[in-house]
């Protein structure tokens, strides 16, 4: 049981670095709003959105969410401070999706005849939750 436990809990770990590299991978950290900290999405709209175009989804659910493992992994590499910095755009991003009205977006649009946020929610949610799950003071 002792030795099924322990290569259960390399699996696990196997597969959050896998993760993280993953997200590290596709997740830009530049100085814009829209960008830093959003997750590589396309076809979104597609399936969610109230408009329907073929184009990357800024600051979606993904980005909200992929802020959970940067977090965490900060936290066990504080002297990482690359990881904090593509957290925070991850965990701000999701609130550039809140309207005046306090209505959520599914994202913003990125094609540069569009650049509007979808009036859909989508998967909103989600990234809220990714947000709510992280905010803290470091």
């Amino acid at each position: 049981a002792a030795a099924a436990a322990a290569l259960a809990a390399l699996a696990a770990a196997a597969l959050a670095a896998a993760a993280l590299d993953q997200i590290l991978a596709y997740t830009p950290q530049v100085p814009h709003w829209a960008w830093h900290g959003s997750a590589y999405g396309m076809g979104d709209f597609g399936n969610n959105g109230y408009y329907r175009p073929n184009e990357r989804v800024l600051q979606h659910y993904r980005s909200g969410l992929n802020a959970i493992p940067t977090t965490e992994a900060f936290l066990r590499s504080p002297t990482d401070t690359y990881l904090l910095r593509l957290a925070a755009g991850s965990i701000a991003g999701t609130l550039a999706n809140i309207d005046e009205s306090g209505a959520n977006s599914m994202g913003f649009h990125s094609e540069p005849t569009n650049l509007f946020y979808d009036p859909a929610s989508g998967d909103g949610g989600l990234g809220l939750y990714g947000h709510t799950h992280t905010t803290a003071s470091f």
